[in-house]
C-alpha cells in the first residue's frame, strides 16, 4: 500500500494495546471491587484513572526498549539482512572439522584408544 514502516508500526502498537489495556481495566475494577470503593460511577472513574494510566506508561515503556533493543529506526528496512556466503576459507575449515572428526572416531574405535565416556558398555 505504500505506507511508510513507521505509521503502519504505531497502528499494530496501537491496536495491539487495546486488549492488554482492557484486561487491566477490569482486573483494577476486580480489585476495587474486592477493596469496598463505593458504587459511586465518578469515584470508581477517579480512582480507575490513575492505575491504567500508569499500568499503560509501564506497557509503553517497555515496548519502546524492546523497539530501541532490536534497532526500530535504526536503518532501512528494505536492507536489514545480510546474505552469507560460504567463501573458500570457511569450506577449508568445515573440511578441517570433519576430517578431524573422522580421525577421532577411527581412533577410537578401530583402534580401541581414548577415553569411554561414562556407563559406556564394551
Amino acid at each position: 500500500m505504500g505506507m511508510p514502516i513507521v505509521v503502519v508500526f504505531m497502528a499494530q502498537a496501537g491496536l495491539r494495546f487495546v486488549p492488554i489495556i482492557m484486561e487491566q481495566l477490569f482486573n483494577i475494577l476486580d480489585a476495587q471491587t474486592i477493596r469496598g470503593v463505593s458504587q459511586s460511577r465518578i469515584e470508581r472513574t477517579k480512582l480507575l484513572m490513575l492505575p491504567l494510566f500508569i499500568t499503560s506508561l509501564r506497557r509503553t515503556r517497555t515496548m519502546g526498549l524492546a523497539c530501541e533493543a532490536k534497532g526500530f529506526g535504526a536503518r532501512k528496512w528494505n536492507n536489514f539482512y545480510e546474505v552469507f556466503e560460504m567463501k573458500r576459507s570457511d569450506k577449508a575449515i568445515v573440511f578441517i572439522i570433519v576430517v578431524l572428526s573422522l580421525v577421532s572416531l577411527v581412533v577410537r574405535f578401530v583402534f580401541d584408544m581414548g577415553v569411554a565416556g561414562v556407563g559406556f558398555i564394551r
